[in-house]
């Protein structure tokens, strides 16, 4: 739990301490009222350590997958009939109530909707026309509760892409509790603030979309679908997310300084960096080989499109994701902040507290 944490809880003594007070100097406290300002005590501090540990080790990863269905719904309108309690009052302010049936409308917008291997994305109407104009087009009755106008039917068309060839990749940032993020000297990379990180010219973590991606950094000359294809080929298998740095004028070191600022990068993020005449690649792979083996790739050829096959084929034989079930008992301190917060909260619900039950003499 940390001492911070530990500092939280210490704060219950505040209330029981009070609430004794209290207790053997007045003769008018009840004993239910001592204990329900200890019980809001312990709400505040439980709940103020949960929120710490939850948001203080919230942490994201790249999931990588394909289109395997696309579905549109066109707009259509529902109608249907219901009953409706009125109330009306009378001169003498006398209310009563009756039912009436009233129609009730709802329109539905058209929806595009694709269907992919790590679950159901929303799609714009121009990427579903030209999947359609790939695949071809069919159609089924739709659900319509209620239908009043409007197209009844649904329009879908299945994918029928190679795994290995991928031609619709899409990428989905999920969120994961990480036990290692605030901790200490488990993670073994320091303290990095984006001050540092701009002076040394670092570049920023990619922000993913849906249906493409931002994980080619430095402008490397390959097209970044083709990236795409290849982490969706071997992204869901294998459990990982691929990033390439183009660090040319720059060295080693500067990737190095890449790897602390990004804290070794994502659960399972891959990130190959290459220069002139050298490569450095880092992530949370139980496997030293495949950093060796991606660092010889990146060094022996040109880094274009032409690499794709070979780095697919290293990942997939040799990279193994992090155990990271190992660190779920990991001791996450609680931030400074938030003790303080446990403390202000406490005070100010105490206080409120003995306004509410505690207004009475002392007894001299």
């Amino acid at each position: 739990m940390g001492s911070s944490g530990y500092i939280i809880f210490l704060l219950m003594t505040i209330p029981v301490l009070v609430g004794l007070f209290f207790f053997i100097k007045s003769d008018r406290i009840i004993w239910w009222e001592s204990l329900s300002s200890i019980a809001v005590a312990l709400a505040v501090c439980s709940l103020t350590f949960a929120i710490s540990q939850c948001s203080s080790t919230r942490d994201t990863e790249t999931w990588s997958g394909q289109i395997t269905r696309v579905e549109h719904t066109p707009e259509w309108d529902a109608e249907w009939e219901e009953l409706e309690t009125r109330y009306t009052t009378d001169s003498d302010g006398n209310s009563e109530s009756y039912t009436v049936w009233v129609t009730k409308r709802e329109h539905h917008e058209p929806e595009w909707t694709a269907i992919t291997t790590i679950g159901e994305l929303t799609l714009s109407q121009g990427y579903y026309s030209h999947i359609v104009k790939e695949h071809g087009e069919r159609s089924e009755r739709g659900y319509r509760p209620n239908y009043s106008k409007g197209d009844r039917n649904d329009y879908y068309s299945d994918v029928s892409d190679d795994p290995e060839f991928c031609n619709y990749p899409v990428t989905k940032v999920v969120n994961w509790r990480n036990p290692l993020k605030n901790a200490k000297g488990l993670h073994g990379f320091r303290e990095m603030g984006e001050d540092e990180a701009n002076k040394l010219n670092l570049f920023d973590y990619p922000l993913n979309g849906n249906f493409k991606s931002s994980r080619l950094l430095g402008n490397p000359d390959i097209d970044i679908w083709n990236w795409d294809k290849m982490n969706a080929a071997i992204g869901a298998a294998k459990q990982v997310n691929v990033i390439l740095i183009n660090c040319t004028g720059r060295n080693q070191e500067f990737a190095k300084n890449q790897e602390i600022y990004w804290r070794g990068g994502k659960k399972n993020d891959l990130v190959l960096c290459y220069g002139e005449g050298w490569s450095y690649v880092f992530g949370w792979s139980q496997s030293q080989l495949i950093k060796q083996n991606l660092m010889t790739i990146l060094i022996d050829n040109p880094v274009d499109s032409a690499i794709i096959p070979l780095l697919k084929k290293e990942i997939r034989e040799n990279f193994r994701p992090h155990e990271w079930e190992k660190y779920s008992d990991a001791s996450v301190p609680v931030p400074v902040g938030a003790t303080i917060l446990a403390f202000i909260i406490v005070l100010l619900s105490q206080t409120a507290c003995y306004v509410l039950f505690h207004k009475n003499e002392f007894v001299k």
